[in-house]
């Protein structure tokens, strides 16, 4: 019971820290909010390739493993080409 609300005020807490993060990036200019962009995008395709390594090299799912490799490589690429600048 303890370790189930220890994981919810942390997720709570997360949530609160990473909303006020973002509520600063949309107040800043634009050409700032597109470099940050461009560097949280670049984080999220590393972090991508990373859990496709530790997938690989753990041996447990090799399929899942190059999937996540691929997505990570495609969102580097798709944010080398500038694509991401409309939102969904």
């Amino acid at each position: 019971m303890e370790k189930g609300l220890l994981l919810l005020a942390f997720t709570v807490i997360t949530v609160l820290l990473l909303n006020t993060l973002f509520l600063r990036i949309f107040k800043l200019p634009k050409h700032k909010r597109e470099r940050v962009r461009k560097i949280l995008w670049l984080v999220y395709s590393l972090f991508f390739i990373g859990i496709g390594i530790a997938f690989l090299t753990s041996g447990e799912s090799t399929i899942s493993g190059y999937l996540y490799i691929i997505v990570g490589i495609g969102y580097l690429f798709v944010n080398w080409l500038e694509r991401p600048e409309k939102p969904l």
